[in-house]
């Protein structure tokens, strides 16, 4: 039988006291947020300006979602060498290895955390909780993905040309026949990556076996606690800057973003997200060693 996981305030103060500890090092990288932030933001613009430039902007959210994928891969291997007292001296290019395992067996549980939903709220919490895991068993295993170009890149590649091809035809019911040919094609590679890459999924599966409830709970408190600190100092540094500057920020919640507005909201919140975010990352990091030392 399983011995109990360590109690919650216990995880949270290891936390902080490894997030203070290593903070600068986190932040060396937590900093890219604040780029990513304001490229993923920019999105917004794309709908306000003529659209001959809207593909810029999706450009530079392209850009943005990068970024950030990369800042959570490489703040994650961080924090499991910090853990582990072991030093990370891999560079980016070690990091970009981990983007098709990451992206293709995110996916793979969100559809199946996705499936859960549908049939039922309850059923989704517990297929999303049995496999949280599945990016730190990815970074920590370096599990690298089987099928990752033919099942996946292809088949999207393929969806994105009958996408064009659709646009471009004069017979939109051969374009519609394209398409729909297409969309198969991205389901039958989506099943092909799960019958290769199902291992890496089971591997949270057991992790977290007869454990649900210890699990969920140091979730949700985690979340609520970083995730409030987080929320409370950025709206706190909106207000001041807006006391100070005179801008309304709160135009940022509208469709009709100014540039002005839109690089100060979005440095404003990365640089938050930038400073604290690196707890969470202890946090998951701390939970998931403590799964595997009591199993």
């Amino acid at each position: 039988m399983s011995t109990p996981l360590p109690r919650i305030s216990t995880l949270i103060a290891e936390t902080w006291s490894a997030f203070f500890k290593n903070w600068e090092t986190m932040l060396k990288t937590s900093v890219w947020l604040i780029p990513a932030v304001i490229l993923i933001g920019s999105i917004s613009i794309a709908k306000t300006i003529p659209t001959v430039y809207a593909p810029i902007f999706f450009i530079f959210y392209a850009i943005g979602v990068f970024l950030s994928l990369w800042v959570t891969i490489r703040l994650y291997r961080t924090a499991l060498a910090i853990e582990s007292e072991s030093t990370l001296k891999d560079t980016m290019k070690s990091d970009i290895t981990f983007f098709l395992p990451v992206i293709i067996l995110s996916m793979l549980g969100g559809i199946a955390t996705g499936v859960g939903f549908m049939a039922f709220l309850i059923p989704g919490i517990y297929i999303a909780i049995r496999l949280a895991f599945v990016e730190l068993i990815v970074i920590d295993e370096r599990i690298q993905a089987k099928g990752a170009v033919p099942f996946f890149v292809t088949p999207f590649a393929v969806l994105i040309v009958a996408s064009f091809a659709y646009v471009m035809t004069p017979n939109k019911f051969i374009g519609l026949a394209t398409i729909g040919i297409a969309i198969a094609y991205v389901i039958y590679g989506l099943y092909k990556l799960y019958t290769l890459n199902k291992e890496a999924l089971l591997k949270s599966w057991l992790l977290t076996k007869d454990r649900f409830w210890p699990i969920f709970n140091r979730q949700v408190v985690g979340v609520i606690i970083f995730g409030l600190i987080v929320a409370i100092v950025a709206n706190i540094a909106l207000w001041i800057v807006e006391m100070v500057s005179g801008m309304d920020l709160s135009v940022a919640e509208n469709e009709q973003k100014s540039l002005p507005v839109l690089f100060t909201s979005g440095a404003i919140s990365g640089l938050i997200q930038a400073a604290l975010v690196p707890a969470v990352y202890f946090y998951e990091v701390k939970l998931f060693k403590a799964l595997q030392k009591t199993r």
